[in-house]
């Protein structure tokens, strides 16, 4: 497999995670919301790995 498929690939895996992800908030967002009230929450696999009151 050539660089360029293979980058293609990766980048067509992490989009297909990323909005899977992005599903994933909308359908548990009211949760969320209750659990992380005014934090900032990194989603990653459909799991909060992390939180706090700066989003850096």
């Amino acid at each position: 497999m050539g660089m360029e498929k293979y980058f293609t690939l990766v980048m067509f895996l992490e989009e297909k995670e990323f909005w899977e992800d992005i599903r994933w908030i909308e359908e548990n967002y009211a949760e969320l919301q209750k659990q992380f009230k005014d934090k900032w929450v990194a989603i990653v696999g459909k799991k909060v790995v992390s939180y706090g009151e700066k989003s850096w």
